[in-house]
């Protein structure tokens, strides 16, 4: 992962384990990548136990990444259920049949917007980049 100075740097303990913040970085990132733990933690129903990453590795077809970007978006949409975001927006698009780049823009009740991005690299099956790529929108 990269930082890219908004303060939202995911920390890992001595042991591995990912530390909350309470960030709305670190919220997305655990939603995503965490597992049902997450929703624990913020006692949120878990969503589905469908895989981000099984998604990830599939083959850059246009269905696929238009299910991939559903799939994102219904992850996070606990963000707006529990209004904590007024929406949530993902585009999928690949670069070559090696990288995938995800936007997913939140925009938040009071209309500001946040913008994080992911970088995935297929061939290695991991995550090269995520964070916030633009700043505020």
């Amino acid at each position: 992962m990269i930082e890219n100075g908004d303060g939202g740097e995911i920390e890992v303990s001595s042991i591995g384990d990912i530390v909350l913040d309470g960030t709305l970085y670190s919220s997305i990132y655990l939603t995503l990548f965490g597992g049902e733990s997450f929703y624990r933690q913020f006692d949120i129903e878990a969503i589905d136990n469908e895989s981000i990453e099984l998604e990830l590795n599939k083959p850059s077809t246009s269905n696929n990444m238009k299910n991939l970007a559903n799939m994102i978006n219904f992850k996070l949409n606990w963000l707006v259920n529990l209004g904590l975001a007024q929406s949530v927006n993902t585009e999928v698009f690949t670069e070559g049949e090696v990288l995938l780049k995800i936007n997913i823009t939140i925009s938040q009740p009071d209309g500001n917007s946040e913008r994080y991005g992911i970088i995935w690299d297929k061939e290695k099956s991991e995550l090269k980049h995520f964070g916030e790529i633009y700043g505020r929108v």
